[in-house]
């Protein structure tokens, strides 16, 4: 854009958490040494909030380039239709956490045509929830028989 469009444009505004040219200015002009500390112990805070996380994006990389590498990932999927669930399997399309069917029922109306429900416990509300799809439509499940690997860290509990 040339510059004489942008000349009446707003600037961005700037991060809280950053001091612009100006605040440094004012604070090499008028910070109390008490103040200075203060800032500067936040500041140190913030580093080493910031390392520990550097570390831990770090570590987690090394781990799961080590999985990939010995190929257990990305964990291994199924795809099946919704009419085919039944109890015990367990969907995998929620990032969050697994879900484990307690039951998965078909019906079909001449409203709606061919959907399926599954219930399942959800911790955080405290018993059974449940989710509807069109019985013809295609989840991702964990392979049969892998069930018996879930443990309440993996599903987030």
């Amino acid at each position: 854009m040339p510059d004489d469009l942008t000349e009446g444009l707003p600037t961005a505004p700037e991060p809280r958490d950053r001091m612009t040219a100006d605040d440094w200015r004012r604070v090499e002009r008028h910070a109390a040494p008490q103040s200075i500390e203060v800032h500067l112990k936040r500041a140190l805070r913030a580093r080493d909030d910031a390392q520990r996380l550097v570390d831990r994006w770090e570590a987690l990389l090394a781990v799961r380039l080590a999985q990939v590498a010995e190929g257990a990932w990305p964990p291994p999927v199924e795809r099946v239709a919704w009419r085919e669930l039944k109890a015990g399997d367990v969907l995998a399309d929620n990032p969050d956490r697994d879900v484990v069917v307690e039951l998965a029922e078909t019906k079909w109306t001449r409203a709606d045509g061919e959907w399926t429900t599954v219930w399942y416990q959800a911790p955080a509300m405290h018993g059974l929830c449940s989710r509807s799809a069109p019985a013809g439509r295609e989840v991702i499940i964990r392979p049969r028989g892998e069930t018996a690997r879930l443990t309440p860290e993996a599903n987030g509990d």
